[in-house]
């Protein structure tokens, strides 16, 4: 079985099961609670741990609609808060391809949503990635005058992935 079949075969029970509906499914990304919430404790048995050290958010930029984003995140955000709480999670990231870059948000935008999420400043988002080479050097650059997504983690104190540092490795 193929890897994409395979992939198609779990959103079909997933959406049999109520955990992803069918818009989510079809699109291959979801952020909603239910299914955060799932995904966690699905790694949490994957990897036989009883907390995991961190948990990113993939991708919100896919969800592709500016007005409702704040709100998504908001809300996997108190869900991955309530992780925290439960002694699951550590603390939890975004992950973006494009979501600094194309205006979707800024660290200071998701530390605003984390606070709101936990209802004070004492939330666990503590990590971002983002893509950093020499062909997406605009990031570095940017911290390099105290700018940009990686300035802003450091002045918070958060931890910054880089993904893609060979820019797909040719």
């Amino acid at each position: 079985m193929n890897a994409s079949l395979a992939r198609g075969t779990y959103r079909l029970r997933e959406v049999a099961a109520g955990i992803l509906d069918v818009e989510a499914a079809e699109r291959g990304h979801s952020l909603a609670a239910g299914y955060v919430r799932w995904q966690v404790e699905r790694n949490r048995a994957t990897l036989g741990r009883s907390c995991l050290d961190t948990v990113f958010l993939h991708n919100p930029e896919r969800i592709g609609d500016r007005a409702v984003l704040p709100f998504v995140l908001r809300e996997a955000f108190a869900v991955l808060e309530e992780a925290v709480a439960a002694g699951q999670v550590r603390t939890y990231g975004v992950a973006t391809w494009s979501g600094f870059t194309d205006r979707f948000f800024t660290i200071p935008q998701l530390d605003r949503l984390a606070s709101e999420a936990v209802g004070g400043r004492e939330h666990h988002l503590r990590v971002v990635q983002l893509p950093v080479s020499v062909v997406q050097a605009e990031p570095l650059e940017q911290a390099l005058t105290g700018h940009g997504p990686i300035a802003a983690a450091a002045e918070r104190d958060w931890e910054v992935f880089a993904s893609a540092p060979l820019h797909g490795g040719s």
